[in-house]
Order: C-alpha cells, then sequence, then structure tokens
C-alpha cells in the first residue's frame, strides 16, 4: 500500500502510475487518504470512490465535482444516476455535458443543430450519430484545425479541400493532415507547418523519409 509521502511524491512526478494505485486498490482505505487525494485532483476522487470506498459520499462526489469528466465519470460509475452537483459540473463541457445527457439522463441525445454549435461536438455526432458526412457537421468540425483533420480522417475518410484548408489554420494540424490523411506532402500544408520551428522540423524529415522509399 502506498504511504500518503510516495502519493504526494507520485502525483508530482508520475501522476499516470498514481492513477493506476488507485484504480488497482493499492491506496489505503482511510479519511486521511481520501481527504489527500480529493485535495490533489478532481479525478483522484472520482477513482477513490469508485476503487476503494466503491461508493458515493458528499466529499469525493464535491470534489469530483471540480473537473467536468471526473464529474461524468462519478455519476456514471460511482452514483450511477444523475445528480444537480455532477451535472453542473459535467456541462462546463459541451462535450461531457452531452455525454451526461445521453450516457446518465438517459435523454435522447442532442439534435445537430445544437451538435453543431461546437467543433468538438460536431464531430462527435458526425461519427457516432450520423455515422456519415454531412455539409453542417463538417462545417462546424472545421472551426478548428484538429478536428477538421479528425472530420476528414474518420468521416470523411478522404482529403478535401475545405479540410485541408482548415486544417492548415495550425501547424500541428497542417501535418497531422499531410501524415494521416493526405498521406503524402501538398504545397498547401507544407507552407502551414512552418509556422512552428518543431513542426517544421518534424515534416521535413517526414518527407526525407518519403524520398527514400
Amino acid at each position: 500500500m502506498l504511504t500518503k509521502e510516495e502519493i504526494i511524491l507520485l502525483n508530482s512526478k508520475d501522476s499516470d502510475n498514481l492513477l493506476y494505485a488507485i484504480s488497482d486498490r493499492n491506496v489505503p482505505k482511510s479519511d486521511e487518504i481520501r481527504d489527500l487525494l480529493c485535495e490533489l485532483h478532481p479525478f483522484y476522487a472520482t477513482l477513490y470512490a469508485e476503487c476503494i470506498d466503491k461508493a458515493p459520499s458528499e466529499i469525493t462526489r464535491a470534489a469530483a465535482c471540480g473537473n467536468a469528466f471526473a464529474a461524468y465519470r462519478y455519476a456514471l460509475k460511482v452514483d450511477k444516476k444523475p445528480t444537480d452537483e455532477t451535472r453542473t459540473a459535467a456541462c462546463k463541457s459541451s462535450i461531457y455535458g452531452l455525454l451526461y445527457k445521453a450516457d446518465i439522463d438517459n435523454v435522447s441525445i442532442i439534435t445537430r443543430e445544437e451538435a453543431c454549435k461546437n467543433s468538438s461536438v460536431a464531430l462527435w455526432y458526425a461519427q457516432c450519430v450520423d455515422k456519415e458526412p454531412r455539409d453542417d457537421t463538417r462545417t462546424a468540425a472545421c472551426r478548428d484545425p484538429l478536428e477538421a483533420a479528425q472530420y476528414a480522417r474518420t468521416v470523411d475518410k478522404r482529403s478535401r479541400d475545405d479540410t485541408r484548408t482548415a486544417a492548415c489554420l495550425s501547424a500541428v494540424g497542417a501535418i497531422f493532415y499531410a501524415k494521416m490523411v493526405d498521406e503524402f506532402p501538398t504545397d498547401e500544408t507544407r507552407q502551414a507547418a512552418q509556422g512552428h520551428p518543431t513542426v517544421k522540423e518534424l515534416y521535413e524529415e517526414w518527407e526525407k523519409s518519403l524520398k527514400k522509399i
């Protein structure tokens, strides 16, 4: 079992291993440890309630509600029902508010029009609800460079001028599009990649590797 000191150290240096330790029930069940984890991060509170307490409490729920994802998971895995507190916290994020509505409130999925108000939600809607491309969800996804690239890769499943142009509004979006959608360099993605020194270098290395094939 991890000690209080080891938990604090892991939180500062290796939070992934701390998450694993809580999930694997390798932390003591005590008020002191519970309160410490609740103070360190909202998701630790959710995992403690889910894996150690195996029951909800006002203390862990309140802590979990400091983060939208932690609140959503608390409602789904610990409370196993909706509460005003977790719903309010989850709804601070468009995507987790949507998932809360679908998975916990068991309300019909939001309309496409509502989904298209947010680029991430529009992408999710196209992937999971429509399961096919549409002009309205594509246009909404293209408000964000990475969402545009993901739309092209996972929904359109091909490159298009409009999604490429949207992806090229950021250097990271451009290289992602070039490698994962076009699968070859273009002048547009190459130019956009110049906007960040590290991405520029990665793009050039990738182009050189293609020439060796």
